[in-house]
């Protein structure tokens, strides 16, 4: 094989590398406490209402947290993503 083709190769894995590597370090960049802000300021932005007065805490398996905005209970995984709403029956 020509030289010149396995340093494109090597150039492309390492590139590959290095991308997945930044990728990965954004997703497990997420602590929880940003989470529950994030959530709890979407809520503020949409119903009003006071950050603070929102509670996150985590599931006991570890894999979801709930953030409660007043009466609506937000389930969020690990990543951020909001997976349901439970919002108070009128």
């Amino acid at each position: 094989m020509p030289r010149s083709v396995l340093i494109i190769v090597l150039f492309l894995c390492t590139a590959a590398a290095l991308l997945g590597f930044l990728a990965g370090r954004q997703v497990t960049d997420r602590d929880i406490a940003g989470i529950v802000n994030a959530v709890a300021e979407d809520h503020v932005r949409r119903y009003g209402g006071d950050v603070t007065a929102c509670l996150g805490w985590l599931q006991d398996d570890g894999v979801l947290l709930e953030v409660k905005c007043g009466e609506t209970l937000y389930r969020v995984n690990r990543a951020g993503v909001v997976q349901s709403v439970v919002e108070p029956e009128i």
